[in-house]
């Protein structure tokens, strides 16, 4: 192998990896029996492929036999490139995506594909590309499921090694879905018709995103994606915890929303986890003030001593030394390499949870500490 940790798991071992940011996150998921799942995507820094398919690869599996299911918790484009090629590289694999996603408004929008410009502009792309694949399969006759999901959604329920492997979509709530129609028919009008040399306006597509909890005998996994705390008992956080039952509490969790404090509240390690939970989340590096920031760090280690990131929130950009670089500085351009950060946290453990998660870190990945 390239790299240490990637041999495949056994059959009776559920494995959780998360890759990122490259630009964005992507959670790799074995659900026993050699059979797998994928949460999101994003593209290897290297060479510009989906990562979870670079990761599959390493470890032997062939997606194409493999992979039974891809997830698109939203549509932001760090969570979303490069899903249609690794669709393509799936084609037995069921991909599912939010309620919110079929909506009229934002259906249409996908039609604008690359006209549209702004934050969210590659994000529209990729979905242009992912329902053009899903067309053609069904062209040639071929499988081409598309399905959505919301709150209570069950995605997966079945047995593998003598065990229940089950996925079920926490989110979005009912409330959440109204919300995102009503914004999408609110800004239906004035997104179609707008000057895309600005950017596309804010349609808070965070209210949509899936939330999974993933069961593999007696592991759970809590895949927080981009869910954020809001005001309302039907929305967000609040919605869940609203319908969490005790006897589900999870003994992994992917932290929400890059470990931000609006992705955040007590209640979800009190109530959704188990004491001392290990945890891990992909730092979103673009951001004028990238997070985690160092009070998400000692918020999140507050709640668990044992938590992980795929990279570190940020570094320094490197001055690119070069004859060019003097045309551009006289012209008042300034030009810095991004240094390259990515990294990958697998957490291995048995199903029938007689031993605690084994955490491996490669790349960039590191553990959280209070110095960071």
């Amino acid at each position: 192998m390239d790299e240490p940790g990637l041999e495949r798991p056994s059959d009776a071992e559920v494995e959780v990896s998360l890759i990122g940011p490259g630009y964005g996150e992507c959670v790799v998921i074995h659900l026993g029996g050699n059979r797998w799942m994928v949460v999101d995507s994003c593209l290897d820094k290297e060479s510009g492929r989906p990562a979870a398919l670079i990761h599959l690869e390493k470890m032997g599996v062939n997606p194409a036999e493999h992979v039974d299911l891809v997830v698109c918790t939203h549509w932001h484009d760090d969570h979303v490139r490069g899903l249609a090629a690794l669709l393509s590289q799936c084609p037995s694999a069921r991909f599912i995506c939010s309620t919110s996603l079929r909506e009229s408004a934002f259906l249409r929008l996908v039609a604008l594909g690359e006209n549209v410009r702004g934050l969210h502009g590659s994000g529209l792309s990729e979905f242009a590309r992912i329902f053009q694949r899903i067309k053609t399969r069904r062209e040639q006759n071929k499988p081409a499921p598309l399905e959505t999901c919301h709150a209570g959604s069950v995605l997966l329920d079945r047995e593998e090694m003598g065990q229940t492997i089950r996925v079920d979509a926490l989110s979005p709530s009912e409330g959440d879905h109204q919300r995102m129609a009503e914004i999408f028919k609110d800004h239906h009008d004035h997104l179609l018709a707008a000057d895309f040399r600005i950017a596309v306006p804010s349609i808070h597509p965070n209210l949509g995103s899936i939330v999974l909890r993933v069961q593999a005998g007696r592991r759970r996994v809590l895949l927080g994606a981009d869910m954020e705390r809001r005001p309302s008992s039907d929305s967000g956080w609040l919605a869940i915890l609203e319908s969490s039952k005790e006897e589900n509490r999870s003994d992994y969790y992917k932290v929400a929303h890059h470990g931000s404090e609006n992705g955040d509240t007590p209640e979800i390690w009190s109530r959704l986890l188990v004491p001392e939970c290990p945890a891990v989340l992909a730092p979103n590096q673009r951001l004028a003030n990238p997070l985690p920031r160092k009070t998400d760090i000692s918020r999140i280690l507050s709640r668990t001593s044992v938590a992980y990131s795929t990279a570190l929130p940020s570094l320094r950009a490197k001055r690119i030394e070069a004859p060019a670089e003097g045309v551009f500085r006289s012209k008042g351009i300034r030009i810095h390499e991004v240094p390259r950060c990515q990294g990958t946290v697998i957490a291995r453990a048995n199903m029938n949870g007689s031993e605690p998660w084994g955490i491996t870190t490669l790349g960039r990945a590191y553990r959280l500490v209070e110095a960071v």
